[in-house]
């Protein structure tokens, strides 16, 4: 009777292990590309969660922003003062003087003028930081206006430390969103 011949028998069952070796790392290989492509798309919708999140963030910052100038008992008079311009004495009166040389009602008001540049204030630093778009700093635009309108608002902010808020109306001036 003839000897089996191992030598083929070993070959043949290593070249079987070999495809089922060769299969596991195909699968194996698939696998991984499907976790990746599926943790791709799990960051890809984080990142979509995070931008939306943040066009909200920043869309209650102009709400709050807005309420604070049109609700705010005490920015009122400046509101006020601002859309007289230069029809109103006052206003030069309060932004011209020396705080020190000026009634206790009026330097009330110059602390809220102040107050009242500094939400503008905060509306240039977020535009040129880009958190606000010029687009989304337009809704303000009246504010910005009447700053570049009324020569004692523009002097008084380009003089005691509101140089931005002039920047920023001049930027709104020549995209024309007011």
């Amino acid at each position: 009777m003839p000897q089996p011949d191992y030598q083929f028998y070993d070959l043949l069952i290593k070249a079987i292990g070999g495809v089922v070796g060769f299969g596991a790392a195909i699968v194996g290989l698939v696998t991984l590309f499907k976790q990746m492509e599926k943790n791709r798309a799990e960051r890809e919708a984080a990142t979509r969660q995070q931008a939306e999140d943040l066009k909200w963030r920043r869309t209650e910052f102009l709400f709050r922003t807005m309420k604070a100038l049109d609700d705010d008992l005490t920015l009122r008079p400046c509101v006020r003062l601002v859309d007289a311009g230069e029809r109103d004495p006052q206003l030069a009166l309060i932004l011209k003087s020396d705080p020190l040389d000026l009634s206790d009602g009026y330097a009330q008001v110059r602390f809220h003028f102040d107050r009242y540049f500094d939400l503008l204030q905060m509306l240039a630093y977020a535009e040129t930081k880009r958190t606000l778009e010029l687009d989304e700093v337009s809704c303000f635009g009246w504010h910005f206006r009447r700053i570049l309108e009324v020569p004692a608002l523009k002097e008084y902010c380009s003089n005691n430390g509101y140089p931005d808020v002039v920047v920023l109306a001049q930027k709104l001036k020549t995209k024309g969103s007011f």
